[in-house]
This record gives structure tokens, C-alpha cells and sequence, in this order.
């Protein structure tokens, strides 16, 4: 039995990691539910050619015949995961189509048909960009989540452009949300998202297309193969919301979500003292230390980091067999810098 005050918290940790809510809302700055990752993924309405509801870094899946055509019609999904496992904001599908408030009609003519557990957004590329980031956190970020300056809030994403733009980054500030980006090359390696739960919900999405596509041939006597892309819009809601569903409330998965910023690092006593639970891909027995503790190797590390942008979140269809990033570019001397840097 744990004898010491470090080893029983090691002992509740290593068995049971919903019990960090507990533990560490009075040790570090951050309680967990002011803890978030956040990022893009695209996903497509065709399900051939090696595309599907593919998410980056996967090397297969399994593949259905499509409309010819709908190989280029894509969407991007935006995941937004806290600490504590709890889904406060809901997932947002941004689809290909000229903005409403621009004069888009298809939202007014779909948009009661869609899942309520999802936002939705359209533009003419189906991807995030710096206006969208800024709507999205003077909207649903600050009806969610509440931020203060008086309730320290931490923010995990990576160096996309568009999520560093001077006006985002100025809002955050204003609104008392520290920010920590995830250096260029490392995402595979530090983002909760991509470590540990984007493969998860892809899962969970391809068993609910699956139910949702033979429920409807059944009713309707109508072939997937027959649907308008509006049906294919209304579906991927469909299979986003009870997929989130899913993460958000079976036990399981909001375990992986919690223990994800564990094994990073990101939810963890700041004084290292708990640091040989860091789980980092390809880096064993990492020594952080002290997160407090920045001199100026740590500050050039993030200077240098910091003014480039992920290339390697650039979206992608992926194909089948192929691998959409390259994570070699973090070392191992890089990678206690990065930790410390990114999270505090």
C-alpha cells in the first residue's frame, strides 16, 4: 500500500484517472473543466476510393460505393475536449456552401432537419478560418464555457494561422484565456485529440453511419448510392451528435479523454512530482520538472515555435495506405522543452 502522500496519489491515479478532478483542482492553477484542447479534422461524403469519415493518420478503413462526384465534397469537423471529460460545447460541422448570413440558403432550407447536438457553418472551402474562430469564441466559447479572469482558464491548439490571428489571440487575452500551442511536428505527439480520441470518434461514426444508412434503406426503400448531398449533410449531423454523445457520457470514453491530458502532461501537478505518468509516444522516461521554471533555453524554444505555422495541419483527404503527417520533427532533447513550454 502507498505509504506517502505523492505515492497514494500515484496509486488513485494509475487506477482510477477520474479521480484527478479531485486531486488536482487544489494543486494547480487550472481546474479541469477550464482545461480544453481543441482542433479541425476533415471529413467526406463518399465512402470509395479509400475515403470515408477518415481522420488524419489512419491508414485504412473500409470503403462504399459513392456518387460520382462526391470523392471532393468535403466537410471539417471541430472537436472541443476538456479535461474532465464533460462535453460543454458542442461539436461544429462546417460544410461547403456560401455563408448564411451572406445570403446561403441551405441552412434555411436543412438546417431544422440537422442533429441539435451539433453548430454548423458554411463557407466556400468547408474549413476553419480566422473569422469563423473569432464568431465561434465571442458565441458559443463564452456562452459555454464562461471565461474570466478571475477563473483561469487554459486553451490547448495548435499553430494553425487561423488560430493565432491577432484579433483571436487579443479576444483570449481579453477575456483572461491563457493559450498553449502545440509546436509544429509535435501534434501527433501533445494534441489530446490526436493522441488518444480522433481515432475513438472515428469509430464511434462508422458504427453510426452504418445503423443510420441500413435504418433508412429499410424505411425508405431508398440506396445510400441514390442520396442528394442535403441527405448526406443531415446524416454526418446525425452520426457527429451521437457519436459525441457517446464520448461525452459512457464511462469508458470519458476516461480516454481524461487520461489523455495525463499522459501529456497537461493535467498534471505543475512541480513535476507526478511527472512518470507522462505518457508520450516514442519518448520513455521523460524528466520535465518544475513547469514554473523557464530560463532562456525554454523561451527560445517558444519564440522559434511559435512564429511558424503547422504545415502539417494543412487539411487533406487522406488516402488509403497513406500517412497525412509527419511527426519526426519533435526530438527528444525537444521534447521536455515543448511540454513545458506548451502547457505552462
Amino acid at each position: 500500500m502507498p505509504k506517502t502522500t505523492d505515492e497514494h496519489l500515484c496509486h488513485i491515479l494509475d487506477s482510477n484517472p477520474i479521480s484527478t478532478t479531485i486531486i488536482l483542482e487544489s494543486t494547480n492553477k487550472y481546474i479541469p473543466s477550464r482545461i480544453m484542447n481543441w482542433d479541425e479534422t476533415p471529413i467526406c461524403f463518399n465512402y470509395t476510393d479509400g475515403r470515408t469519415y477518415h481522420f488524419k493518420g489512419d491508414k485504412t478503413i473500409t470503403a462504399k460505393t459513392a456518387q460520382s462526384g462526391d470523392d471532393k465534397r468535403q466537410a471539417t469537423l471541430i472537436l472541443y475536449i476538456f479535461a474532465d471529460g464533460r462535453g460543454y460545447l458542442k461539436p461544429k460541422i462546417i460544410f461547403h456552401g456560401t455563408p448564411t448570413e451572406e445570403g446561403g440558403l441551405i441552412f434555411n432550407r436543412e438546417g431544422h432537419l440537422y442533429h441539435e447536438g451539433v453548430t454548423t457553418e458554411f463557407n466556400e472551402h468547408a474549413y476553419n478560418t480566422g473569422d469563423l474562430t473569432e464568431k465561434w469564441i465571442n458565441t458559443e466559447f463564452i456562452q459555454g464555457c464562461q471565461p474570466s479572469k478571475f477563473n483561469p482558464f487554459l486553451m490547448v491548439m495548435d499553430c494553425a494561422g487561423f488560430h493565432k490571428t491577432d484579433a483571436v489571440l487579443d479576444r483570449l487575452e481579453e477575456l483572461g484565456v491563457d493559450v498553449a500551442m502545440v509546436p509544429p511536428g509535435a501534434t501527433g505527439y501533445l494534441q489530446p485529440l490526436d493522441t488518444h480520441i480522433n481515432k475513438t470518434f472515428k469509430a464511434l461514426m462508422v458504427n453510426l453511419i452504418d445503423d443510420y444508412i441500413d435504418k433508412w434503406e429499410v424505411l425508405y426503400e431508398q440506396p445510400e448510392e441514390s442520396w442528394d448531398l442535403s441527405k448526406k449533410r443531415i446524416m454526418t449531423t446525425y452520426v457527429v451528435g451521437g457519436a459525441w454523445r457517446q464520448l461525452c457520457t459512457e464511462p469508458h470514453h470519458i476516461n480516454i479523454v481524461r487520461k489523455s491530458f495525463i499522459d501529456l502532461g497537461i493535467n498534471l501537478p505543475v512541480d513535476g512530482r507526478l511527472d512518470h505518468l507522462i505518457r508520450i509516444k516514442d519518448f520513455r522516461g521523460i524528466e520535465i520538472g518544475d513547469y514554473n521554471l523557464r530560463g532562456p533555453e525554454i523561451e527560445g524554444y517558444q519564440n522559434r515555435i511559435l512564429t511558424t505555422a503547422d504545415d502539417a495541419d494543412e487539411f487533406e483527404i487522406a488516402e488509403e495506405g497513406a500517412i497525412s503527417r509527419n511527426y519526426e520533427i519533435m526530438t527528444k532533447k525537444d521534447a521536455p522543452k515543448a511540454v513545458r513550454m506548451a502547457w505552462y
